[in-house]
């Protein structure tokens, strides 16, 4: 004992015999005895020494583990536990040379001779010394219960599947989003199942494409993922997908020879993709919801592993019921849609009726202005995309209107987004909305310009001031219709016509690298250049009589009379500023008109653009406002014999209120010849 003792010394075991295996000497069986109940006993018997090895052992534990006794003879007590079963029993046999407790039992495993795996029941526990020998013995009494534990773990199985399938009953109450659904299911499946990926793949709406809609893959390698397209022929997904029935794979290296798998060049393709994500093996099940199939379901795991026929028998149940919570996560899907496309239309319709509108309708007759309606009933009927290109005030939002209101959107959402209005840092956002925490200040999310007019037809106006960074992004849309919101990973896809307008050229910016070149023959598909008001002055008149009604009626007023001196001088006029400067010009002479006669504010316009130099010549050899208006308002005077006021006066034949003639008189310049 003195031998034994001080070898566990240093471990703490105590230098004499445990007071616990102190007996009388007295012996209830005789050594015969014992040897007919150690050897003929229906359970393995093991006697080790305190050295750790074995130093009999009974025939039963030798049929458990294939060993011949003599082939155990010196073993070491422990070598036949699994290696991750080890440390455990061998803290149990320090306590126990401690005194700590007077035996134990554990279930563990033990490696048979020919490599398997096999469960064992170990009561362990100290033989004391006998007939006058200091030497103390482990005693170990080892049952096999490998059927026990497999029976043990087929009812947990069983109870783990009868959970999930209580879980995805409550999944059909508790969730109907389609993801929050999804996720919450996938880890009970994986508990199940032991599957290492589990997907989900639903048809794009739009075109009817199979996409990966949901991946959950902790350890996932990134080859497959969300928003991919699956082929139809040429993957599990699409063959349970078209024929609405499951496909097992079990046999990795059949499936890529299978025809209608792997064993085309698309399928070939898509094999490799699959085998670069590791999970080859798997089983994927159509969802049939009312005859329809929905989507399919896809568990997949690594290629050592394979699906139980009890696991296959238990999923086609799990995918009966998961049919029915798809099918309502899509109805509540489509009815959330719909609520927030009416909400964003709703939003933008009130922001219509807020803004004032230019004008109504397209207002002339003019040649070039019929060349550009010919081309608006051309493009209109097509989903191309148009550029539209004009001086500042030409009215190019409302040649994207009128595109919009001859298409098949025309009852969809009309969005516009002036470029060079929005600051270059929040662009991005505006135009593919954000997440919540995407950037400072981010608090919720946000949709953006394109969602918003999803079905629609976007209004990209002043095109040529969008950032560089932002045109790859941009480009994306138009050639994919897909992107990404600011901060977040789910690619979003949509269908909007795209209308885009410049005032700037294009090509040469190209050519200076301030805008991509691709960029600008993807917009430049159908390009409508507007002509500038001067090159139509025909219609002139037309306008200022529309503008006239429009700012009349808005005021109150009742104006029926334009005088044709007023008309010629807007007419002779070349209007920089376009249709635009037009219309202000008319607002002005509305509201300083006080009876039915229009009365033109013409010197005052025109004294800011000429830097209050009357007889200063205008640019290009056009002739400015102040300087029709001095010649015109000379001429009356003349006329009139520089008779001011009175029936047959200038200010009479101009239309205007004697003070009001005096006081244009002043600003021009103009006095009476000495």
């Amino acid at each position: 004992m003195t031998e034994v003792a001080t070898r566990y010394d240093e471990r703490g075991i105590t230098m004499d015999t445990p007071p616990s295996l102190r007996t009388p000497g007295q012996q209830a069986m005789t050594d015969e005895g014992w040897h007919q109940l150690f050897e003929h006993s229906a359970i393995g018997v093991t006697l080790a020494d305190l050295e750790g090895h074995l130093v009999h052992v009974n025939r039963a534990y030798c049929a458990m583990l294939g060993y011949t006794e003599v082939e155990l003879e010196g073993h070491s007590y422990v070598s036949h536990a699994h290696p991750d079963d080890r440390a455990r029993h061998l803290i149990l046999v320090r306590e126990l040379l401690a005194d700590a407790r007077a035996h134990f039992q554990v279930e563990e495993r033990y490696v048979r001779k020919g490599g398997s795996v096999m469960w064992v029941s170990n009561s362990v526990s100290l033989v004391p010394p006998r007939g006058g020998s200091r030497r103390i013995l482990i005693l170990g009494l080892v049952e096999d219960i490998t059927e026990r534990m497999r029976l043990r773990d087929e009812l947990d199985a069983e109870r783990n599947r009868l959970r999930l399938l209580l879980d995805v009953n409550e999944l059909l109450v508790a969730h109907l989003d389609l993801r929050e659904m999804f996720q919450a299911l996938a880890s009970s499946l994986r508990r199940v199942t032991d599957c290492h990926f589990i997907g989900l793949a639903l048809p794009d709406a739009a075109t009817g494409e199979l996409r990966q809609h949901i991946v959950d893959h902790p350890d996932g390698k990134g080859a497959i993922t969300e928003g991919m397209v699956l082929p139809l022929h040429g993957s599990a997904s699409g063959k349970a997908f078209r024929t609405g029935a499951p496909v097992l794979l079990n046999d990795p290296e059949a499936n890529r020879q299978d025809p209608d798998l792997y064993g085309t060049p698309e399928g070939a393709r898509f094999y490799r993709t699959v085998l670069e994500e590791g999970v080859p093996s798997g089983y994927v099940l159509p969802l049939v919801h009312r005859g329809e199939v929905l989507g399919v379901l896809q568990l997949k795991k690594y290629a050592d592993a394979r699906f139980k026929e009890r696991e296959i028998e238990f999923m086609s149940k799990v995918a009966g019921q998961l049919s029915i919570a798809v099918a309502n996560a899509l109805e509540y899907r489509e009815v959330k849609e719909s609520k927030e496309r009416l909400d964003r239309e709703r939003v933008y319709l009130k922001e219509e009726i807020r803004s004032a509108h230019d004008f109504e309708e397209i207002i002339g007759v003019s040649r070039t202005l019929k060349q550009v309606l010919g081309q608006i009933d051309t493009v209109a009927v097509t989903d191309s995309t148009v550029l539209i290109l004009g001086e500042t005030g030409t009215g190019k939002e409302l040649i994207a209107r009128a595109i919009h209101n001859r298409s098949r959107r025309r009852d969809r959402p009309f969005v516009k987004v002036n470029c060079s209005a929005i600051p270059t840092g929040l662009l991005e956002s505006e135009l593919f909305g954000h997440e919540r925490g995407a950037f400072t200040g981010a608090t919720a999310p946000r949709i953006g310009r394109f969602e918003a007019a999803d079905q629609g037809t976007l209004f990209l106006d002043e095109i040529g001031d969008l950032p560089v960074d932002l045109q790859p992004k941009l480009l994306r849309v138009l050639q994919e219709r897909e992107f990404e919101r600011l901060g977040a990973s789910r690619t979003r896809r949509v269908d909007v016509r795209v209308v885009a307008a410049t005032n700037r050229g294009l090509a040469t910016m190209v050519g200076e690298g301030r805008f991509r070149e691709d960029l600008y023959y993807r917009l430049n598909v159908f390009p409508i250049t507007l002509p500038p008001l001067r090159e139509r002055a025909g219609d002139i008149p037309l306008l200022v009589r529309h503008f006239v009604g429009v700012y009349a009626r808005r005021m109150g007023k009742q104006i029926d009379h334009i005088p044709d001196a007023s008309m010629r001088a807007l007419v002779g006029y070349h209007w920089p500023g376009n249709v635009r400067e037009l219309q202000n010009v008319i607002e002005r002479a509305v509201i300083l008109t006080p009876g039915a006669v229009l009365e033109l504010a013409l010197a005052e316009r025109a004294a800011g653009a000429r830097e209050d130099r009357p007889d200063a010549a205008a640019p290009n050899g056009h002739r400015t406002l102040q300087e029709v208006e001095r010649e015109h308002i000379l001429g009356a005077l003349q006329e009139a014999k520089w008779v001011i006021g009175g029936p047959n006066g200038a200010a009479a034949r101009l239309g205007l209120r004697r003070t009001s003639l005096m006081y244009r008189m002043e600003k021009l310049g103009i006095a009476r010849p000495t």
